[in-house]
């Protein structure tokens, strides 16, 4: 990844009353995720079995950048 450390974390949240169940992968870079590192962490999420995590990953996932700005 061009020599740039990038920080990151995955939550996984059940569905509530308010919203579905979910993944969301963080980054600490402004420009978003490198493509390389998010397309590593989304194979090795789609592969998890447990609680229907793999099939949310491979059918819901979207990209989205956010502005802090």
């Amino acid at each position: 990844m061009d020599g740039v450390k990038e920080k990151w974390a995955v939550t996984y949240f059940e569905a509530t009353m308010f919203t579905p169940q979910g993944v969301d992968i963080y980054t600490d870079r402004k420009d978003g995720m490198g493509e390389r590192l998010c397309g590593e962490i989304l194979r090795a999420l789609v592969d998890i079995e447990n609680g229907g995590v793999g099939a949310l990953c491979k059918n819901d996932m979207k990209r989205i950048l956010v502005d802090d700005a």
